[in-house]
């Protein structure tokens, strides 16, 4: 199958994109720039470029795909111009879904964020749920905004189905989205010892592979207008340290740091960026979210497509062993 893909080049794209051309699909990568690595050089993989806001770049990268995986989004904790966040996501999306129509693609696969649904109270969050707090970021109000556009295209005959990645951590690029590997490699290698807040707050952390599968299941089985929740184990960050701990045989000393100094550090960066325009490490907002749960169910995910999830300590044995192997950390 000829397949059109955004994102190549990052966290998930990439091991994304290595399995469809492992699967024998011939991949149709839209790039600002030539992707690096050996999962690139393979002979069906063919790189187009162009980008989410030029349209007739996106016609001319997807013609002659029967399917698409729209990945590509702009994720970045702060940006000089927020409305570039509803630029790149929502009118990056709008073109993907135009020219999906134009091209006459049978199905489209969108990447959204389980980020989208807020927080949970006691019971973890499904497909169903409506956020009842504002949104925290640009990013996951754009997200949100791109979804709703998406049924007005699937209302119209379009095969488009959501998914919503949670936590995501384990082998690949170490870029901004795999920071969850990025906090594992740097604690074995003894420079992380931060625990945000008090620990308690539960997230969802979700397995690469994991991901990468809900991802061609969706394309296989998802239903149109329909959303999965491609997720992992439901844990707090005192749990995901412990584990950790004991997994990497490190037991290195980790210290809550409290939600008044990370504000503090945020409002600090958030200061400089505004008077100097440098990236903010972390922004008021973001830190904001650390303060709510967002335990996540992929029971639906599970259900209807086939969805497994890997347990936290295979998880983690797997990615220590990656981080040894592939990027000579000896521990």
């Amino acid at each position: 199958m000829k397949i059109f893909i955004t994102g190549a080049t990052g966290y998930i794209g990439q091991r994304l994109t290595a399995r469809l051309l492992e699967d024998g699909h011939e991949v149709h990568a839209l790039c600002r720039r030539p992707p690096e690595g050996s999962d690139f050089q393979h002979q069906g993989f063919h790189f187009h470029p162009g980008d989410l806001r030029d349209f007739d770049s996106v016609v001319k990268a997807m013609k002659g795909c029967e399917a698409v995986f729209h990945l590509a989004a702009l994720a970045k904790v702060w940006m000089p111009n927020p409305a570039e966040f509803y630029q790149v996501n929502v009118m990056g999306t709008v073109h993907v879904l135009d020219a999906a129509v134009a091209c006459g693609v049978g199905k489209v696969v969108f990447t959204s964020s389980a980020a989208i649904y807020g927080s949970s109270n006691g019971t973890p969050v499904n497909e169903g749920d409506i956020r009842r707090l504002n949104f925290f970021t640009d990013y996951e109000s754009s997200k949100f905004i791109a979804e709703e556009r998406i049924q007005s295209y699937v209302r119209k005959g379009l095969d488009v189905v959501i998914v919503h990645p949670t936590k995501v951590y384990g082998p690949g690029i170490l870029s901004e989205s795999n920071a969850l590997s990025q906090i594992i490699r740097r604690y074995v290698e003894g420079e992380w010892h931060i625990i945000p807040g008090n620990g308690r707050m539960i997230g969802n952390f979700a397995f690469i592979d994991d991901v990468v599968n809900g991802h061609v299941m969706a394309l296989e089985k998802g239903v149109a207008g329909e959303k999965y929740i491609i997720g992992g184990v439901n844990t707090s960050f005192n749990d995901f340290f412990s584990r950790l701990k004991n997994l990497s045989g490190k037991a290195y000393v980790t210290f809550h740091l409290p939600q008044s100094c990370m504000m503090l550090y945020a409002w600090q960066e958030e200061l400089r960026a505004k008077m100097f325009g440098i990236e903010p490490k972390i922004t008021r907002p973001w830190v904001k979210k650390y303060s709510h749960h967002l335990a996540c169910s992929s029971d639906k995910a599970v259900r209807e497509l086939g969805y497994k999830i890997t347990p936290l300590d295979e998880g983690f044995g797997k990615t220590l062993t990656w981080i040894s192997n592939e990027l000579n950390v000896i521990y």
